[in-house]
């Protein structure tokens, strides 16, 4: 579960939006001084002993070691919607207010980003908007209304951008209540799990491919059960792995799954293609994401010209060893509606050291193998002649 700011701390900071009186900052929750950068709020730092000063504008500023001195700041400044309004917008985890009655009050700059709402265009509705589901709007309002509880509440719900794009997101809602400790409000705080989730899927296929890849006999039935787990992760319908021969400069397809170009390199036969994409990758040794455009300057530029069909948006990864790059790993697609994004692109990155790995081993296997079966072929030969 992900660490929240505290209750005790967020509702003071709350608070101190409404009070508008003058405080002294070493009451300050501990976990304010970091959003605020470390402030070093003892004796040493003003000339009153840390108490507010008078007639500077010059407030909280940087110091050597990383850390921000006290200066001399005007106490209406830090009573002020202003001060409020810097911390909660600082905050890098989107927060939300309702009031008691279930209605948006406020949202930070994080929220807006995550969410593409301004607080002008949602200020005063419900939650409704967080959701496509009524029943999930049902599920996230009773808990943010539930009256008498001063207990904070975590959930799990698919929540909506206003791009109606959905995502997973873990949400805390933490009770404010007032110094007579009535219930005025609850903030509610949203993490987009969606790259956590990523991560842990990436893990998975990682695994799968080393577990399973010790029980598979051949480098095609590797490169297949690779199709499979990529699968899971991205829009793969437009997948292979080409295998670079260095000796004779050429490449094998091993596994080549594709609308347009699968009859157009059998898997047992071997290819130059010198200036493919595929080529291009395997000679940089980096990473490449290519759409239209780049592919175009490419060509002007003598390093590419187009070798089967034209893919709308082209991926292609070096499969690295100790030996070097044996080959590329590639997605495309020839659908503008197929959108890759460089979550995917670094995700292809970090399976494609194990694809490498585990490709290698099998090769070796397979060569191993054909040796051995050529050696008894041949024993048995000189046997039958003796």
């Amino acid at each position: 579960m992900a660490e929240y700011v505290s209750h005790d701390t967020m509702n003071r900071l709350l608070q101190l939006q409404l009070q508008h009186t003058s405080f002294d900052p070493r009451n300050l929750p501990p976990e304010l001084y970091r959003l605020l950068g470390d402030v070093d709020f003892s004796e040493s730092a003003g000339q009153n002993n840390g108490v507010l000063q008078d007639d500077s504008e010059k407030g909280l500023s940087s110091v050597s070691a990383g850390q921000v001195e006290l200066k001399s700041v005007s106490t209406p400044v830090l009573r002020s919607e202003m001060w409020f309004e810097g911390v909660f917008n600082a905050m890098s985890e989107a927060l939300l207010v309702f009031d008691r009655n279930g209605e948006l009050v406020n949202l930070n700059r994080s929220a807006e980003y995550l969410l593409g709402w301004a607080l002008a265009e949602k200020v005063g509705s419900t939650g409704s908007f967080l959701f496509t589901d009524e029943s999930d709007f049902i599920q996230f309002n009773g808990k943010l209304t539930q009256g008498s509880s001063h207990q904070r509440v975590v959930g799990h719900q698919e929540i909506v951008k206003r791009d109606s794009v959905p995502f997973p997101a873990e949400y805390a809602l933490t009770p404010l209540s007032n110094a007579e400790g009535m219930i005025t409000g609850t903030l509610c705080q949203i993490l987009d799990l969606t790259d956590q989730i990523l991560q842990e899927r990436v893990a998975v296929a990682v695994a799968n491919i080393t577990e399973v890849a010790i029980t598979l006999d051949s480098v095609e039935e590797l490169c297949a059960h690779i199709h499979q787990q990529i699968g899971k992760l991205l829009d793969a319908r437009n997948f292979f792995v080409a295998l670079y021969n260095p000796e004779r400069d050429t490449y094998t397809f091993p596994y080549m799954i594709d609308l347009y170009d699968v009859k157009s390199f059998p898997k047992t036969e071997e290819f130059k293609v010198p200036r493919s994409l595929t080529d291009y990758v395997r000679r940089t040794g980096k990473p490449q994401m290519i759409d239209i455009p780049s592919w175009e300057q490419l060509a002007r530029q003598g390093e590419v010209e187009l070798v089967g069909a034209q893919s709308y948006l082209w991926m292609g990864v070096p499969l690295k060893t100790r030996q070097g790059v044996i080959g590329v790993v590639v997605i495309q697609t020839y659908d503008p509606e197929v959108i890759y994004t460089d979550e995917h692109f670094n995700l292809m990155i970090r399976v494609s050291e194990q694809i490498g790995h585990a490709v290698e081993r099998k090769r070796s296997e397979q060569t191993l193998r054909a040796s051995e079966h050529r050696n008894r072929t041949l024993l048995e030969i000189g046997r039958a002649h003796v």
